[in-house]
Order: structure tokens, then C-alpha cells, then sequence
């Protein structure tokens, strides 16, 4: 009887420590799990988890290649551009030889209204090289440029802008929805100098004008365009045309 009684306490004690020793075990396995959900979370850059701050329907503009530093950086903007501020006044070298010449950059903001389009483009176009033309005459490389449409920024396709000689009637011209267009102006001044930025578009095919915005007295597809300052703001984005002083075209 005391056998038994004996061998009963026995598996009774073997019972509990097989026991204690399972339920040791996973401690210490949710332990090592939780180990390694805080190492893999340290891993993450916190940078990457955050949203722009563009707006629910607003994607901004990928300008990562730029590496630009914060300090070179505009304002937010409200129509979901990451602006920067434009340089001024740095040496380019002519690779036809004299210069160099100083020059700015020529970011714009502009609006766009064409059919059943309503928007606004922004550009940074930038000074990277130069010829001479009674003095350097530069050569600009679009940078960057973007559409804000119904609340969504995309890359343009094909951009360029062009100082316009001499005389600097500047254009900007791109590819959307596979038309050709092309800003430029309505009115020009004394000695076929243009005025005021950019006012107009036409449409384009080929080096064809298929769509004359920029007719004068005419204007029939107007935009504004403003330039981006070197603190990286722009004014108020208001038709303020006016045809240039002696401009005969529009008497």
C-alpha cells in the first residue's frame, strides 16, 4: 500500500515539472518573437512612414534626383508642388567658347486652360550652358515638370524652355495627351521685345501652328504665367495683361 502510495507522489511530482518547464518554454519563445518584431521595426526609417503632407488627392511631384537640401527648398504649396528656390546668378561656362556668363534660374508657375482642361504647370529650368550672341546667351535644361490636374501632380512629358535669343521672348513647350504645346506670348514691344511673361498658348504640330492662342487683339487661349522668386514664392496668379507700349498690332 505504501508502494503505491509512493509511486502515485512520484508521477504527481513528474507530471508538474513536465508542466512548469512547457509553459517556460513558450515564455521564453514569445520573448525571442517580440525580440525580433523590435529589431526589424528599428530597422525601418521613420521618414519612409510618413505621408506628404499634399492633401488626401494630391500626389506631389517626385524631385528626389534634384537632392536638394531642406534650405533649398520653397514653401509648401497649396497646389501640391514641391517648389525650390530658384538659383541666381551662378558662372556657366560657353562650350562655343567665350563667357562665362551669369545667369538664374527660370522656375515658373503658370495655369493651363484648354478644353475641358483646367490646371496649373510648374518648371525649374536651369542655366547649363551658354553661347554668345552679342554677349552670353544661355542655354537652359528643363529640371523638372509637373501638372497639377483635379488634384493630382504628374510628371510633363518632353519639356523645354527656350530664353528666346536676344531679345528673350522665352517659350516653354511639352507633350500632354498627345498634343504639343507650346507658351508664348500675344504682344511684344519696341524692337519685338516681349513685355511681360509668357500669356498665351498654341498648339503645335511639328514646327506647324495648328492652334493660334497668341494671335493679337485676339488672345484666345490666355494663361499666366508667373516667375518663382529666389525665396522660392511666386505672386498671386491674376490676369494682369496689358498689350506692351507701342505694340501697333493691338491699335
Amino acid at each position: 500500500m505504501k508502494r503505491n502510495l509512493l509511486l502515485l507522489v512520484m508521477i504527481a511530482g513528474l507530471t508538474s515539472a513536465w508542466g512548469c518547464s512547457g509553459s517556460e518554454s513558450k515564455e521564453d519563445d514569445l520573448g525571442s518573437a517580440d525580440a525580433r518584431v523590435t529589431d526589424s521595426t528599428a530597422d525601418i526609417d521613420k521618414e519612409d512612414t510618413v505621408a506628404p503632407d499634399g492633401g488626401a488627392d494630391v500626389t506631389l511631384p517626385e524631385i528626389v534626383e534634384l537632392d536638394m537640401a531642406p534650405e533649398d527648398l520653397g514653401p509648401a504649396d497649396p497646389l501640391g508642388f514641391q517648389l525650390r528656390k530658384p538659383q541666381v546668378q551662378y558662372s556657366v561656362d560657353c562650350s562655343t567658347g567665350g563667357g562665362p556668363g551669369l545667369f538664374d534660374d527660370r522656375d515658373h508657375v503658370c495655369t493651363f486652360a484648354y478644353g475641358d482642361w483646367e490646371g496649373h504647370i510648374y518648371f525649374q529650368a536651369t542655366a547649363t550652358d551658354c553661347f554668345m550672341l552679342m554677349g552670353p546667351s544661355p542655354t537652359y535644361s528643363v529640371i523638372g515638370a509637373w501638372m497639377s490636374l483635379d488634384g493630382t501632380v504628374t510628371p510633363l512629358d518632353n519639356p523645354s524652355y527656350d530664353i528666346g535669343g536676344n531679345h528673350q521672348n522665352d517659350f516653354f513647350e511639352f507633350d500632354f495627351e498627345g498634343q504639343h504645346f507650346k507658351y508664348y506670348h500675344s504682344t511684344f514691344g519696341m524692337g519685338w521685345r516681349a513685355c511681360q511673361p509668357m500669356d498665351c498658348l498654341q498648339i503645335l504640330a511639328g514646327e506647324e501652328i495648328v492652334e493660334d492662342g497668341c494671335l493679337p487683339k485676339d488672345r484666345s487661349l490666355p494663361i499666366i504665367c508667373v516667375p518663382v522668386e529666389a525665396d522660392g514664392t511666386y505672386a498671386e496668379l491674376v490676369d494682369t495683361f496689358a498689350p506692351c507700349a507701342l505694340d501697333q498690332s493691338w491699335k
